[in-house]
């Protein structure tokens, strides 16, 4: 199979409605750095921002839009 027909289970065009309340947080982390260390950095750079973690999936941070309550 090509490389370009691969299908990516998160992009958007597979799940709007999910999409539609997450910010991405690009940290910059490499593979070397492990999952648990980019999820906790993750978790405290939604926190910093005043956003709940919604998900930390293959190196992919993301923050809800709203708010913490």
């Amino acid at each position: 199979m090509n490389s370009k027909e691969t299908t990516y289970l998160d992009s958007p065009a597979v799940s709007p409605s999910i999409d539609q309340y997450l910010v991405d947080i690009h940290l910059g982390h490499s593979f070397l750095q492990g999952v648990m260390s980019f999820c906790y950095d993750c978790g405290k750079a939604c926190f910093r921002r005043g956003k709940n973690l919604a998900r930390c999936k293959k190196f992919v941070c993301r923050c809800t839009k709203s708010g913490i309550k």
